[in-house]
């Protein structure tokens, strides 16, 4: 039982994290503190209905993650499905954890189902392994449910409205997220990054945005150099008229700081077009335009949505070749 309830936990959160490579459209501003230094926003079922969406669920995902699906089931609910998650937003007030494994963010996720009943499930099937350790507490607020082995491990989580789990590391943060949400007087476009620079795209499905980059202690590098220089970005990614796109601005406190990431982006992808790697990769990297203006830089890339498709399923078949091809000893060596 311990091996199994560890087993879907970890098959979840792999599942959470192949959809939040792909996810995000319009995000419901209220939900998201007027402090908030950085935000991220995927929408799960928008994303489904892209092109590129419909691949990964009905090649990748149902086929590869059928058995964690099928354990989930069991644990949680027998209608438990990856397309009933609604929307997954992050955010958070500062970048003090920078480099820490502490994460002093909020995590929001929208259903379609009902979710006390799935976590009361939950806790009642998990009784039986002592390393879940889920207690609950009724509140004025509602149900708060507490996972933890140690002050370190501790997560707390409430439900909204049936439908909305907030989660946060300690039950202040909690406490203030469910006051945003309920309250509704949370207002996104104080961030800078988003108010300021107005989508280029409107059929994103992927968002986010933050300020305060240069704040941020980091080790030397180009990725470092170009934060350094940053003051405030927002990136979009989604699909419009066949293709993929990615839309990113950057902006500096000053035309110099541009220029320096200009100059940067630039070098990286000339490196690139000269270094003759992989053919796709070179087209993907003919199709950036890199440009500055003023004290911001914009780069965008659209890329044909068949292309991208080809490519993944080219790679994800070589990977599970070259798996089947490793053998147990290879493995242990």
């Amino acid at each position: 039982m311990h091996i199994e309830m560890k087993r879907i936990f970890c098959s979840l959160s792999a599942a959470l994290l192949s959809l939040t490579l792909a996810n995000a459209s319009p995000i419901q501003k209220h939900l998201v503190p007027n402090d908030a230094r950085w935000v991220l926003h995927l929408d799960i079922e928008n994303f489904f209905s892209t092109q590129l969406g419909s691949f990964l669920k009905e090649e990748i995902i149902e086929k590869e993650f059928q058995e964690q699906v099928t354990m989930l089931q069991k644990f949680l609910t027998n209608d438990f499905s990856l397309s009933k998650l609604d929307s997954l937003t992050l955010y958070g007030t500062s970048f003090d954890d920078a480099g820490h494994e502490d994460f002093n963010g909020v995590i929001l996720l929208k259903t379609q189902f009902d979710l006390e009943p799935v976590l009361d499930n939950l806790i009642e099937k998990s009784k039986q392994d002592n390393s879940l350790l889920i207690q609950t507490a009724t509140t004025g607020q509602g149900t708060v449910y507490k996972y933890g082995k140690s002050l370190k491990d501790d997560a707390y989580g409430l439900v909204h409205e049936k439908r909305l789990l907030v989660l946060a590391k300690s039950s202040s943060r909690l406490k203030r997220a469910l006051h945003t949400v309920q309250s509704q007087d949370g207002q996104i476009e104080t961030i800078s990054s988003l108010k300021e620079f107005p989508p280029r795209e409107p059929s994103f499905f992927f968002m986010a945005a933050a300020e305060g980059f240069n704040s941020i202690k980091l080790d030397q590098g180009p990725h470092a150099q170009v934060l350094k220089q940053t003051e405030k970005g927002r990136i979009l990614i989604g699909e419009s008229n066949e293709h993929m796109f990615v839309d990113l601005l950057l902006q500096t406190e000053e035309t110099e700081g541009a220029t320096k990431i200009h100059a940067i982006l630039s070098g990286i992808k000339a490196l690139i077009q000269l270094s003759n790697p992989d053919p796709r990769l070179v087209e993907l990297v003919n199709a950036i335009d890199i440009s500055v203006h003023n004290d911001s830089v914009h780069l965008h890339v659209r890329f044909p949505v068949k292309k991208a498709i080809e490519t993944i399923r080219e790679e994800h078949h070589s990977a599970s070749v070259s798996h089947e091809g490793i053998s147990p000893l290879q493995i242990a060596g």
